[in-house]
């Protein structure tokens, strides 16, 4: 398999709601299992996958009803689990330690991040009309890439888009004129075929919004980078850079993110 832009956002898809299992003598499965209502997904990328699959549906007993009714396609191909675990996929456990994979020279960023986001993440309005896009993640590496990626979409350096992390869990959350930067750079309107239905939906209809003559907002002053702190960023690194020029951590992270493609 080729790395494109379908199989990009099917590697973030599986990063996060995928599953890989290895047995002995090479036997194993990769397994991808969502809420039925979002079952429009799985025949979508159940066409990218050119091996043998299942497709199978299931109900479980949940907290929150009696049964909940999911969907998921497995596939057994051993060739096939190589590919997706040398593109990024661990096997077994995998919430930790998950990074995005860099080394994928041909990568589609954006349709990548759109996968992750099918996985883990949320966007939508609120009902005190705000729109939100939010993403919960165990893997600092993960936590880290999104938000530098988020940094780049709306201009801000200053991470004030975080919440604490919690139980483990990094939970990112940006709102209004922020959110719809980063729906309409996730969600175009060309990328129907390859993600959820009803996130792609919510997504366009935040592209609408206008915040109200009432809503205050706030703007953040950008301090632009010189040449001199660019070039002294770049040899001796973040620490030393905070320190000498005032910038904070976030920021020279994310600067040097830009510069160079890395931190």
């Amino acid at each position: 398999m080729k790395i494109t832009k379908e199989t990009s956002y099917l590697i973030g898809l599986i990063q996060t709601d995928g599953h890989l299992r290895q047995d002995t003598r090479n036997r194993g499965n990769l397994t991808i299992e969502l809420a039925e209502l979002d079952k429009d997904i799985i025949y979508k990328i159940a066409k990218l996958i050119p091996y043998d699959y299942s497709i199978f549906k299931r109900k479980r007993e949940t907290n929150f009803s009696d049964h909940s009714s999911s969907i998921g396609l497995r596939v057994c191909n051993q060739e096939f689990r190589k590919w997706i675990n040398e593109s990024g996929v661990p096997y077994g456990k995998k919430s930790l330690i998950v990074e995005p994979p860099f080394h994928l020279k041909e990568l589609s960023i954006a349709d990548y991040v759109r996968g992750l986001w099918d996985g883990d993440g949320s966007v939508g309005i609120t009902k005190t009309n705000r729109p939100f896009a939010s993403f919960t993640t165990n893997s600092l590496k993960m936590k880290n890439f999104l938000e530098r990626y988020i940094s780049n979409i709306v201009g801000n350096n200053n991470h004030h888009f975080t919440k604490p992390k919690r139980d483990n869990v990094f939970n990112i959350m940006i709102t209004n004129e922020d959110a719809v930067l980063l729906a309409t750079k996730l969600y175009p309107s060309t990328c129907e075929n390859i993600s959820i239905k009803r996130k792609f939906i919510n997504a366009q209809k935040i592209k609408t919004w206008k915040r109200p003559e009432t809503m205050r907002q706030i703007t953040w002053k950008r301090i632009k980078w010189t040449a001199e702190e660019d070039e002294y960023l770049t040899i001796n690194g973040i620490e030393a850079t905070t320190k000498k020029f005032s910038r904070t951590l976030s920021s020279a992270s994310v600067r040097l993110w830009r510069l160079t493609g890395h931190c």
